[in-house]
């Protein structure tokens, strides 16, 4: 029996929603290429982190806020270097130059001030939501606006285990950490929020007879993955199937700037 809040995903209360592509250069995504996408408007090579597939650095949506003058950052359950976080404030050739990653991400900090706040996954709901918080309050007190990266890190690492119980876990904690930035962005109108991922895992499929999901397998898939959309501009995702490198490009565009791979023919509408 779930609590109250629990039993519906709040995404869905978001206004507009579609739908993202998420295979990289090297077909199924993994998590490295699949953030990488998100946080630069490039697709690359699976492993990549924050580069393209001649390992190229590129410039990620934190590094552009904050060469507006935006505050920026980081969040998550998994750990700083983990591939979700580390694209969106790292470059290194591959996910696993941990210590790279992190020399990396030291160096942004310095330039940007970035707040990096990984490793959440031993705390409790509350305390995870009271992070939020005060990495809300400290962003907001820049004038010039703030670009902030959350993520729930172990969906992916109890789907790939087919563990649906904690995986449900991880999601009504992550819905708890929507809940926050939905008040925020409620209280201050200005405010884009979105929800997506970056790829599938577990390959889920729906038993029609039972209306039960499950899975049929332990790795990613190349299943398209919800967006949700929230605030000024937001109705640009509404029932548009995109490929995942359109979402930093169009959240970009808002920001006035061209981003991302400008070769890419569906930049600036979506389709």
């Amino acid at each position: 029996q779930l609590d109250e809040g629990q039993d519906v995903f709040y995404g869905y209360y978001f206004p507009y929603a579609g739908y993202s592509r998420t295979d990289s250069l090297s077909g199924t995504t993994d998590s490295a290429a699949g953030g990488t996408a998100l946080a630069t408007g490039y697709s690359t090579t699976n492993g990549r982190i924050g580069m393209d597939k001649n390992a190229n650095s590129l410039q990620s949506l934190t590094e552009l806020a904050g060469s507006l003058g935006m505050s920026t950052a980081v969040m998550s359950t998994d750990s700083a270097t983990g591939a979700t976080p580390a694209s969106f404030s790292a470059h290194a050739v591959d996910r696993t130059m941990s210590s790279e990653i992190a020399a990396s991400q030291k160096q942004l900090q310095n330039k940007y001030g970035t707040i990096i706040s990984c490793g959440l996954n031993n705390a409790s709901n509350a305390d995870i939501k009271k992070e939020i918080s005060s990495t809300l309050d400290e962003l907001s007190k820049n004038d010039n606006g703030f670009f902030i990266m959350y993520e729930e890190g172990y969906i992916d690492k109890h789907s790939h285990n087919n563990d649906s119980i904690n995986t449900l876990s991880t999601v009504i904690r992550f819905n708890e950490a929507i809940s926050v930035f939905m008040e925020y962005a409620f209280y201050n109108p200005a405010t884009f929020v979105l929800i997506t991922a970056d790829h599938e895992t577990g390959n889920m499929k729906l038993n029609t007879t039972t209306n039960q999901y499950y899975y049929t397998s332990g790795g990613h898939s190349s299943q398209d993955v919800p967006i949700f959309a929230y605030g000024l501009g937001a109705d640009v995702f509404h029932q548009k199937t995109i490929k995942n490198i359109q979402i930093p490009k169009t959240v970009a565009a808002f920001l006035g700037k061209k981003f991302g791979d400008q070769t890419a023919t569906e930049f600036p509408s979506l389709k």
